[in-house]
């Protein structure tokens, strides 16, 4: 009988110590992780632990603002810089550049220049909500699914119209080389030209995302209520901004003011190029891009309260292919390669069979081949100018002499 009660309490000891001892593992290791989660590799930019490198579940926010946390201390020679110090002299002189120095609204535009566009469209508040005035249609995309477009009315179509040269007064960020003067989709692809090594990922549901809070923290937190409301009230659809609206664009570019500017600080850190053309985010650099630098990146879009499209998230390496144009390096890795640009040659070969279809069986749109001819001649002239002197001889009807003249 006393061997069976010393064997139990044997037991209950032993059970005592075993749940001690992976009780103070557990806590050691939670520990370490809030640790890590505490650590912020880059300045400005609150990182968190991700795991699978930001692949999972992405966490709740945190914070809407970035908090300078230290950077760990480095040996710092005589007369040089430390990493700290020169990634704080970048980001300072990249804010204080004037294209992406936030301006006051105030100082942008008033209330009465607003009221003014809105009052002469007041028929198309007074007759009901401005979601009536849009029609709705489908569009496949080259993975096969779908995108809504909503196309406004002649009435709404005018009013945006007026709005347009409000918004293209506010300040946008460098980054941005989507749908505004001076850029277009080369400018874009030309910018990371020679690098080595692309990360490309997109935001989820882009202009649907934009919400009410961002418009008017950007162009009216000033305003009276009433007119702010209306004033988004005559841009927006459902919530958010509609696809096919000639103001999304121009309001997005400038809500993610804020955004590109923090992303940009993140990249000046690591000497990495970054591009954003609405909401195809690229960045090329000429060593590799770690995952930890996505997971940054992540953070910084979830704070401002959007969401990084994983199936769309890719890194490559010198080959790219950059908002529907193929950049080649002719050299390898590393080379510091001269770089070509090309729309593809299914694209060619495609363009050359509408081409023959319509001059020869006449078959075909005359305006949608007219302007992907175009859209070649100025990504890759040569190709155009050989497809010109290739199905001239079919030309009967002078399309190409008349579509010189309209590119003229």
């Amino acid at each position: 009988m006393l061997v069976v009660f010393f064997n139990l309490i044997i037991l209950v000891v032993g059970a005592i110590i075993f749940f001690l001892i992976v009780g103070a593992a557990m806590d050691k290791r939670a520990k370490r992780r809030a640790d890590k989660k505490n650590y912020s590799r880059y300045p400005g930019d609150p990182q968190a632990e991700s795991p699978n490198f930001g692949f999972a579940k992405a966490p709740e926010p945190r914070v809407r603002h970035a908090v300078f946390k230290p950077v760990p201390k480095t040996r710092k020679k005589r007369g040089s810089l430390t990493n700290k110090d020169a990634a704080m002299t970048a980001i300072k002189k990249r804010l204080d550049s004037p294209r992406i120095v936030a301006a006051s609204p105030r100082s942008v535009v008033s209330e009465a220049e607003i009221r003014a566009v809105l009052d002469k469209h007041e028929g198309l508040f007074c007759a009901g909500v401005c979601d009536a005035q849009y029609a709705e249609h489908t569009v496949k995309k080259k993975n096969g699914g779908t995108r809504l477009i909503c196309a406004p009315s002649a009435g709404l179509l005018s009013l945006q119209n007026s709005l347009l040269h409000i918004f293209i007064r506010f300040p946008v960020s460098e980054a941005a080389s989507g749908f505004e003067k001076g850029c277009s989709i080369l400018d874009n692809a030309a910018r990371h030209r020679g690098a080595a090594h692309m990360l490309q990922t997109d935001i989820e549901n882009f202009f649907p995302s934009v919400t009410k809070r961002m418009f008017i923290d950007t162009f009216c937190p000033n305003l009276y209520r009433a007119t702010a409301e209306k004033f988004w009230a005559a841009v927006s659809y459902k919530g958010g901004l509609p696809i096919g609206g000639p103001c999304s664009p121009f309001i997005a570019n400038r809500v993610l003011l804020p955004l590109d500017n923090r992303i940009a600080a993140i990249c000046a850190y690591d000497k990495i190029t970054y591009s954003r053309y609405a909401d195809d985010l690229t960045f090329t650099s000429d060593s590799y891009i770690t995952p930890g630098f996505l997971v940054s990146v992540e953070n910084a879009v979830r704070d401002f309260g959007f969401k990084l499209n994983y199936g769309k998230t890719r890194f490559t390496a010198s080959r790219f292919h950059i908002t529907g144009i193929n950049v080649h390096n002719k050299k390898s890795v590393g080379g510091g390669a001269r770089a070509e640009f090309t729309p593809g040659a299914r694209y060619k070969s495609k363009l050359r069979r509408e081409i023959y279809n319509y001059l020869v069986k006449n078959d075909g749109s005359g305006g949608r081949i007219g302007g992907k001819l175009s859209y070649l001649a100025q990504i890759e002239p040569e190709a155009a100018r050989a497809i010109r002197e290739k199905y001239s001889r079919y030309d009967k009807r002078n399309f190409f002499k008349i579509l010189g003249k309209a590119d003229k």
